[in-house]
């Protein structure tokens, strides 16, 4: 959903700064390392910069997104091993402390209480 909203939100920035571009008629040069532009319009020159910045922090976000689901699905797998290991555990020392009578009814002969 949030991503819905973003992207509603980013349409909306864009129509706007398309209209700003038809209406206004500054221009800049620009000059990059082995081009310059000539008569760039300024408002188009703030567009690409917003869209670039967008698009650099979105992928930013997705690569955070997807490690932080990698590093949960592995401590997922970690707390299910470490679980069935206590529970393993937890089974072993119940066995180990029941004690086991070979014939209960024998006990019971034994002992005297039958009468």
């Amino acid at each position: 959903m949030k991503i819905a909203v973003t992207l509603f939100w980013i349409i909306i920035v864009a129509l706007l700064l398309g209209l700003f571009s038809l209406n206004v008629g500054q221009t800049v040069n620009i000059d990059l390392l082995f081009t310059e532009l000539e008569k760039v319009n300024l408002v188009a020159v703030i567009y690409v910069s917003v869209l670039a910045g967008f698009l650099l922090g979105l992928t930013f976000w997705l690569v955070r997104l997807i490690k932080g689901k990698k590093e949960e699905a592995r401590l997922r797998k970690t707390i299910k091993r470490l679980n069935e290991e206590m529970a393993s555990m937890n089974n072993t020392n119940v066995m180990a402390e029941q004690p086991r009578l070979e014939n209960p009814a024998a006990t019971e002969g034994e002992s005297g209480e039958n009468t």
